[in-house]
């Protein structure tokens, strides 16, 4: 290969670099969006991260096993406190998009000069496919929604780990003077022990990262025969770095699965049968979106999608099927024949495993495709290449169709880029263009009350909840509106609103609501309702199971509740609430609000054992930093201030 050569790829590279940069630099400005502000927002909980104890308790009491650490370190990197400098963020997510795109790059390289390409082939190939990666608009809701710097940082130790997993493989067959000096099991050994090492770093950045292990068995299926036989004990380091992760991983998937099968139906409102058939059409729409994009159709909001019970009586679902079929089929036919076309499309459904049959998980996001659609687009850009080669005036055809392609995507992704750096342009959209999505109307009301526009909140907010009439988020949210439009009191819709309680999906924007409208209520500057009816409210909820069935949720029932209580002056009720939602989840907030309510009713002994609590529980927890956390030394001061106030009162 001349040097000539690989000049005039690395300026091909860069140009597709520079290419990126320039239709995601709009959308650097946008908007933090959905749960964005539920992850990120921690950070403030303990007054910044100021401290070593104040990130280990943001990095580690994230919920869920592991709870994804690295990946909100690396928010940490780019500000200590919320709001997070938007622009750092999600510029800092691009710059991971162009190294995952590198890395992209030199692993399907790899991959095909093992597959007895021309290294002049290999790097073709391996440009086009990084080059339609890394322009694809698919991607803006991965790049743009700052915390799925999640899939990015876990798609980049996939490709890491499998990258280094073929190159230490494969130095073992090549014939120069590092080979010649260790043998073959150095480099054998070193490629399972850096696969389970990118195993373990990517799922501190997400779980999915998993799927390393069943994508290195898919690279051993089809790397050239004999690449492992240097290696000795080869059953023993198939089992340790093959077979064992899997074997295990599908125990403890089986085990969690069968502990939450109930919980998870009653969270989400489909049952595990609805969710597979589902999923059948949900990968079959993210074929569509991958190989044939177009101007609409895109979005982060995806809660209305339909859920399908009958398989039979789904049309969509059985064609759906079909072309799975097809396309799996065609990759086990042709797998001998056309072996970079098979990897493609068995990458791409391995990869989409986890979160296919995952069944706790939502239906749809886009950004479950980052890694997989790297498999579908090396299995379709190969296709083309053998279609091509079947036909006259090649480089005319590769010329046009290139041009066609990037010049597609470079127009799509600007313009989406642009549409997500506009708050209130995006938001309008996806209201208008999704009227039946919950959190898609949310996500505009929000925005137009927040700009002051009460009218069109109040709009919007009457018409998503009669398009929705189950969702309690809406029917909270049109309340709060007509709170601040001094609108009189609706009874009708407040009695509508304790009914639609006992059977409302959960949504933590319900909280969120209600704890507003508690305030206000409590103030006396809401006409709409008042603290009775909001007691309705929670009566209604205590009845609906979608609100308790997980540990997690009945704590925060039990913690709002208390502050209703609170509002309403019944200090009995108010710590029996708090006490309750600390049984469920050990959370020091709610030893804080406790000892703060009980020195507010002059209760001062009580008061400090909960400070005493509340200082016992710091030290036990992550680190034996002699640093103290804000929220305990402001509830310190707190009591003490309500100390003199009672001394001098009596």
């Amino acid at each position: 290969m001349t040097s000539r050569h690989q000049i005039t790829i690395s300026l091909l590279l860069l140009s597709v670099l520079i290419m990126a940069v320039f239709v995601y630099w709009p959308g650097l400005e946008g908007p933090y969006l959905f749960d964005d502000r539920s992850n990120l927002e921690p950070i403030n909980n303990y007054g910044g991260i100021d401290n070593v104890e104040a990130l280990e308790r943001f990095i580690l009491e994230a919920p869920g096993f592991p709870g994804r650490p690295l990946s909100l370190l690396s928010f940490v990197i780019n500000d200590q406190y919320w709001p997070l400098d938007v622009f750092r963020v999600k510029f800092t997510n691009l710059m991971l998009h162009l190294l995952v795109g590198l890395i992209g790059f030199l692993f399907v390289r790899k991959l095909l000069v093992l597959l007895d390409f021309s290294r002049v082939s290999a790097n073709y190939v391996s440009l086009v496919v990084v080059a339609i990666f890394l322009l694809h608009p698919l991607n803006v809701s991965t790049v743009l929604y700052a915390i799925q710097r999640m899939a990015q940082l876990s798609a980049l130790s996939v490709l890491v780990g499998l990258y280094l997993f073929v190159s230490f493989l494969s130095i073992s067959k090549r014939e120069n003077d590092l080979a010649r000096e260790l043998p073959a099991c150095i480099y054998g050994w070193c490629a399972g022990l850096l696969l389970a090492l990118f195993s373990v770093i990517g799922i501190l950045f997400k779980e999915n990262a998993f799927l390393i292990f069943p994508l290195a068995w898919l690279l051993m299926y089809f790397l050239p025969k004999g690449i492992a036989d240097g290696i000795p004990y080869r059953s023993v380091w198939k089992s340790i770095f093959l077979f064992a992760p899997v074997a295990m991983f599908l125990c403890y998937f089986v085990y969690y699965v069968a502990g939450n099968l109930e919980a998870t139906a009653t969270y989400r409102g489909y049952t595990a049968s609805e969710r597979t058939i589902t999923q059948i059409g949900v990968v079959f729409d993210y074929i569509k979106q991958i190989a044939s994009p177009s101007p609409r159709g895109w979005g982060l909001y995806y809660d209305d999608y339909p859920i399908v019970s009958d398989f039979l009586a789904s049309a969509k679902s059985i064609f759906a099927l079909g072309i799975h079929v097809l396309l799996i089929g065609s990759a086990v036919f042709l797998a001998k024949r056309f072996p970079v076309y098979a990897f493609g499309i068995f990458f791409f459904y391995i990869a989409h495993s986890l979160e296919v049959i995952h069944i706790s998980l939502e239906l749809y996001f886009e950004h479950r495709n980052y890694l997989p659609m790297l498999g579908l687009i090396l299995a379709i850009v190969e296709l083309a290449r053998r279609s091509i080669d079947l036909v006259r005036n090649r480089a005319i055809i590769i010329m046009m169709l290139l041009f066609s392609v990037i010049s597609l995507e470079v127009l799509l992704t600007y313009q989406r880029a642009s549409l997500w750096g506009d708050s209130g342009y995006l938001a309008k959209v996806w209201a208008d263009e999704n009227p039946t999505s919950s959190r898609s109307q949310a996500e505009y009301i929000s925005y137009a009350f927040s700009e002051g526009d009460l009218e069109a909140s109040l709009e919007y907010s009457v018409r998503a909840s009669t398009n929705i009439p189950n969702d309690l988020s809406l029917k909270l949210t049109r309340l709060l509106v007509s709170c601040f439009m001094e609108l009189p009191r609706d009874s009708e819709l407040i009695d509508g609103i304790s009914t639609i309680a006992k059977t409302s999906v959960f949504e933590n924007a319900s909280y969120i609501r209600l704890e507003y409208l508690i305030e206000l209520a409590r103030d006396g500057s809401c006409e709409t309702i008042n603290l009775d009816d909001i007691e309705l409210v929670f009566d209604g909820l205590a009845l609906n199971e979608r609100f308790h069935s997980r540990d997690s949720l009945i704590s925060l029932f039990y913690y709002y509740r208390s502050m209703l209580y609170e509002a309403k002056r019944d200090l009995s009720q108010t710590i029996e609430s708090i006490d309750k939602a600390y049984s469920y989840e050990n959370n020091l907030l709610y030893l804080a609000k406790k000892a703060s309510w009980l020195a507010s009713a002059g209760l001062m002994e009580e008061a400090w054992k909960v400070q005493s609590e509340l200082e016992a529980n710091h030290r036990t927890h992550f680190v034996s930093s002699d640093s103290e956390l804000p929220i305990i030394r402001n509830t310190r001061m707190e009591l003490k201030a309500y100390e003199a106030y009672w001394s001098s009162s009596r």
